[in-house]
């Protein structure tokens, strides 16, 4: 049995082609919309600056974004960093609000004019230009400490470290048969293999925390279920508009860094199965359907409150039904949201927005019931129509 080990500092999952930019000359225009962070605009001139192009849903992006900023710190003053991304407003702050923001400054390219002048096909791709404008390097971060370093020592860049600026470096170089690991710089390891005949099924995960790294691990499971279930959503906001083969995979990802969050190895997985098997993960927004679970009386509410200190949340079946121990309501929107196939989101929940409860006894045998059920005990839930993003899985029109 071949093994497929995909060393994995940053994965890029598409091919990189600068093929139109040309280094060594003026660096095309940059066009910012907005700066995320007014009070971190910087001017483009005077210094060299680091560009980075990334996007909320590139796991290889966020995940990169540590190193970054210990590359901007340790060039504090010499250089000018920023993180370019061409989404809507509304979801770069919504992912400034989680811990895996960078502390580099985040500005907006919404009409993609920046990643068109770039020529930018793959996420991370790093730029830098130096002080006169000229475009020095185009790469992928995990290059640029020593990019730089040879540039403030020598005011040039070796030719071995700009080559891939016009070639084809795809998902299918990185992986490697039988070879181990090099963890000395490596920020986590990703394994890819076949299923041995008669492999059960399992699934591990290790959170990490403040001084644990995290890991995953799952045996004898489909390409298919394997992206459902790292996606950073629920099956019932994923479309699948294209065939995926119906083998059977064991994935572990470890990481060698307690500055890599668990969320972040979840979507590295999604991400590098789906360019595996040649799909192409988007998103897209639809009006839709959706039920929203809101607070009716808090009066009624605040008898089913926790006092539990712990952070677990446990959904238990009983003879009656489920009960529900130590849950906050995003937590329930979201067990009934995997269990109905229906949209089911938390609105207003004011203070209890961040308290838990233990509820006894919620029935389980549609959702109709439930709903009824929750409204007896203080909660409202509505049908409404609203914006939602669902993830769209095609097959790729990039063949690696």
């Amino acid at each position: 049995m071949k093994k497929i080990f995909i060393s994995l500092q940053f994965l890029v999952l598409s091919t990189l082609s600068f093929s139109q930019v040309q280094l060594g000359k003026r660096a095309p225009e940059i066009v910012i919309k907005e700066w995320m962070q007014p009070e971190q605009r910087i001017p483009f001139h005077g210094k060299p600056l680091v560009i980075d192009f990334w996007a909320t849903w590139c796991a290889p992006c966020i995940a990169s974004f540590p190193l970054l900023d210990q590359v901007a710190q340790q060039y504090a003053g010499k250089i000018n960093f920023i993180a370019i991304s061409d989404e809507d407003a509304t979801r770069v702050k919504r992912f400034m609000q989680t811990p895996q923001k960078p502390h580099i400054s985040l500005v907006l390219d919404e009409n993609g004019q920046t990643f068109s002048n770039f020529n930018i096909s793959s996420r991370p791709t790093t730029a830098f230009i130096d002080e006169k404008g000229v475009l020095q390097w185009m790469g992928t971060s995990d290059q640029l400490q020593t990019v730089l370093g040879h540039y403030f020592r020598n005011k040039r860049i070796p030719e071995s470290l700009s080559s891939a600026v016009g070639q084809a470096k795809t998902f299918q170089e990185n992986r490697v048969i039988g070879k181990k690991a090099d963890t000395a710089n490596s920020l986590f390891s990703f394994t890819v293999k076949k299923s041995l005949p008669g492999t059960p099924f399992t699934a591990r995960r290790m959170n990490g925390g403040d001084s644990v790294a995290a890991s995953i691990k799952v045996t004898a499971l489909t390409p298919k279920a394997l992206v459902l279930d790292h996606l950073p959503v629920s099956s019932s906001r994923v479309r699948i508009n294209t065939h995926i083969p119906i083998d059977t995979l064991d994935v572990e990802l470890t990481s060698f860094t307690t500055a890599i969050h668990p969320l972040v190895g979840d979507r590295i997985i999604a991400e590098s199965i789906a360019a595996m098997y040649d799909l192409k993960l988007s998103e897209k927004d639809e009006q839709t359907d959706a039920w929203i679970i809101s607070v009716g009386d808090g009066e009624k509410l605040k008898k089913f409150e926790s006092t539990l200190k712990t952070q677990g949340q446990m959904l238990k079946r009983t003879g009656k039904g489920y009960n529900a121990i130590n849950c906050s309501l995003d937590f329930i929107a979201s067990i009934m949201e995997s269990k109905y196939r229906l949209l089911v989101e938390t609105g207003k929940l004011g203070s209890f927005k961040n308290k838990r409860f233990n509820i006894k006894d919620i029935p389980g045998r549609d959702f109709l019931e439930v709903s009824d059920f929750l409204r007896s005990i203080g909660l409202k839930i509505e049908k409404v129509t609203k914006p939602v993003t669902f993830i769209e899985i095609n097959s790729s029109t990039q063949r690696r």
